[in-house]
This record gives structure tokens, C-alpha cells and sequence, in this order.
């Protein structure tokens, strides 16, 4: 019926994390959270990839613990010069 797998699970749940839940009621003014796994930031994001600045990335520890997942992800509010999340 769709996309499966390990890497599709993880964004899904970063996704519906309560960091990026919070920095969205936080900060109503933005429309936009940008949540990424730690391996994707590695490899592209602190590398500065097509001028992505990793100074404008927060790390967070998302934990769901009825869902069975725990991964550290990078946070990011776009439009922010840095993310206060």
C-alpha cells in the first residue's frame, strides 16, 4: 500500500515527535518545523551542503517509548537565523 521499512518508520515518527509537535505550538508565527535524523544531518547538513548552515540546527532526543523508538534528530524552525526551539 506504500513506502515500508526502517527509514520510513523513523521519519514518520520524527515526524510526529513531541519536539517538533512543541517548536510548532511554540512558535505559531512559523508554519514549518524541519526535523531530520542524525544520519542525514551528518552526511549532508553539517557538510553544508547547497549553503545549509549547521548552526541553524538544534539537537534534540526524541523518545516514544510506546512506539519503541528513541533516536537523536536535528531540529531546525526555517526562516529563523538560528532555532530557539
Amino acid at each position: 500500500a506504500g513506502y515500508a521499512g526502517d527509514a520510513v518508520i523513523a521519519c514518520f515518527r520524527l515526524l510526529d515527535s513531541p519536539q517538533a509537535k512543541v517548536a510548532l505550538r511554540d512558535h505559531p508565527e512559523r508554519e514549518l518545523v524541519t526535523i531530520i535524523s542524525d544520519g542525514l544531518f551528518k552526511d549532508v547538513v553539517r557538510h553544508g551542503f547547497r549553503g545549509l548552515r549547521p548552526a541553524d540546527f538544534r539537537e534534540v532526543r526524541c523518545e516514544m517509548p510506546d512506539k519503541e523508538f528513541a533516536e537523536t534528530a536535528w531540529l531546525h524552525l526555517p526562516g529563523s537565523p538560528t532555532c530557539q526551539a
